[in-house]
């Protein structure tokens, strides 16, 4: 049997917007992705079937035995504030035992509680240490960085190891050694998993993919590469059917024009007969009434012959909408080159503790680069002034903008285009509407709530807004990276790479950083 199955299950959106219908199908054995487009609704299936959100309609099967990481535990990794790593993964009175054993205290208690575990504290701190974490059990989780809290969870499912793990963008927020960390111990995981990704690296790992799209879902047996390959073929093979169809309708136009043509000049004739009298006025009449039933069933057959192009072609043009070209503008930055900050032997208040000395100047194009916890994040806070450093001082007051892992600048609560006119004032709605529809939100999804997006959707619309911020010198960046798919994250390197300003960036994504024009790299 397999650990997951569901039939006919369909959502809706709180505006009545369907976002998924009669989806069915069955988990093969082994790794499967499941990819497609910031919004499709990949994170909404998973909690569907986690059973922590009700479809509307269908029915699912799932193993007790799963381990699930939620797009939003990979974000915030939640845990008690005080908690140590012992207590996290659910050790710590065991630990206690051992700590109190080892110094001579004998409780029979103490005894029974760790059986045959006297090696688990040695144990434990080599699994901390491949996973990236301090190898301390007491370590308050409180002091761990957004990606180590992350390694934490992960690593707290794959010491449970249900017989189903299904993680919904595990790689956000994982610094480089993190994801090889993380493919190593799905590459020998024992039993199935379902991973939500857009981590090329990652997707390696999958022997078979689903892709969910506005059409349904759809299973491939096989890796993601010849996955990758054979969708390419198929947006080319779409895309000449659709010219096809262009090409046929405009020969069925032009045949029916010139069969009218011609009709028109057969009646004209027939009428000039008619007047001269050669023929029997009986035998051109049943010429006339001929010929107009054949002109009438000419043009009800061309009429048929245009409405089944046009369903196909329908048909074709929304199978296209899911590769149509996005389009992200930033606003004009100032080219005369200025001195932003200053920053004189500065001993940042977390993470690394060397003194660090830099300018920053408009223009420049800036990698920030190191391991979880290192301080770029707090490097960043303390460029904005939110935060003071332990030593040192920073000097420097032009504005600059954020862009946080967490899309922090967006108010919930507001719809999108309510949401980007409060961060940039200056945008009538007009404007604002178009910079939307250019990153894929027409219409009316423009008034969606912002709380209903996806992480991705939200990541491309705190871009758009902190791009639009009027007299801003510089972006300070921190993985933008995290949540888009792959033609999003292509659409913001292309954009980054125009834009005349300069950036501050923070990404773990060797790929996406590679194919950045990036002038001047700082490693923590």
């Amino acid at each position: 049997m397999p650990k997951l199955q569901f039939s006919q299950l369909s959502f809706q959106l709180a505006d009545g917007e369907p976002l998924f219908s009669g989806l069915s199908a069955s988990l093969p054995h082994g790794i499967t992705a499941l990819v497609g487009d910031n919004g499709a609704g990949k994170s909404v299936l998973a909690r569907c079937l986690m059973g922590l959100l009700p479809p509307d309609s269908g029915h699912i099967q799932c193993t007790p035995s799963v381990g699930y990481l939620s797009q939003q535990e990979a974000a915030h990794a939640e845990r008690p504030s005080t908690a140590s790593i012992g207590r996290y993964l659910g050790l710590e009175e065991k630990l206690k035992a051992l700590q109190r054993i080892s110094q001579g205290e004998y409780r029979e208690a103490d005894f029974t509680l760790v059986g045959d575990d006297w090696l688990l504290e040695e144990q434990l701190h080599q699994r901390l240490r491949q996973a990236g974490l301090p190898a301390n059990w007491q370590h308050h989780c409180d002091c761990l960085s957004g990606g180590e809290r992350v390694r934490l969870r992960l690593l707290a499912l794959l010491e449970e190891a249900p017989s189903l793990l299904v993680l919904d963008e595990p790689t956000n927020h994982l610094d480089v050694t993190g994801r090889k960390w993380l493919a190593e111990a799905l590459n020998a995981y024992q039993g199935d998993v379902l991973v939500i990704s857009h981590d090329v690296g990652l997707l390696a790992l999958a022997t078979q993919v689903w892709k969910l799209d506005t059409l349904g879902l759809h299973l491939f047996e096989g890796s993601y590469q010849a996955f990758v390959d054979a969708e390419t073929l198929k947006i080319a093979a779409l895309e000449r059917q659709y010219q096809h169809t262009l090409r046929l309708e405009k020969c069925i136009i032009e045949e029916a024009r010139r069969s009218e043509e011609k009709a028109q000049r057969r009646a004209r004739q027939g009428e000039a007969a008619r007047q001269r009298g050669d023929q029997p006025k009986i035998l051109l009449n049943s010429m006339r009434n001929s010929a107009q039933s054949s002109a009438q069933s000419r043009r009800t057959q061309t009429q048929a012959q245009l409405q089944r192009v046009k369903a196909e072609r329908a048909v074709l043009d929304s199978q296209r909408i899911e590769h149509a070209t996005q389009t992200l503008y930033f606003a004009e930055a100032q080219a005369k080159r200025q001195r932003l900050r200053v920053l004189e032997e500065v001993v940042l208040p977390y993470g690394n503790a060397t003194p660090l000395s830099m300018q920053l100047f408009s223009g420049d194009r800036w990698h920030l680069c190191g391991a979880n916890g290192s301080g770029k994040s707090t490097l960043l806070k303390c460029l904005m002034g939110w935060q003071r450093p332990k030593h040192g001082y920073i000097k420097g007051s032009a504005p600059l903008a954020y862009l946080d892992q967490h899309y922090s600048l967006l108010h919930p609560d507001e719809s999108m285009l309510d949401n980007l006119r409060r961060l940039a004032p200056h945008l009538d709605q007009s404007a604002a509407r178009t910079l939307l529809a250019g990153i894929g939100f027409r219409r009316d999804s423009v008034f969606r709530l912002t709380r209903d997006l996806s992480g991705g959707e939200k990541m491309k619309l705190a871009v758009v807004a902190i791009s639009q911020q009027a007299d801003v010198k510089m972006l300070l960046l921190d993985e933008p990276d995290n949540h888009l798919d792959l033609r999003s994250k292509q659409l913001l390197i292309h954009t980054l790479n125009q834009y005349p300003g300069g950036f501050v960036l923070v990404s773990h994504d060797e790929g996406f950083v590679d194919a950045l024009s990036i002038e001047k790299t700082l490693r923590f």
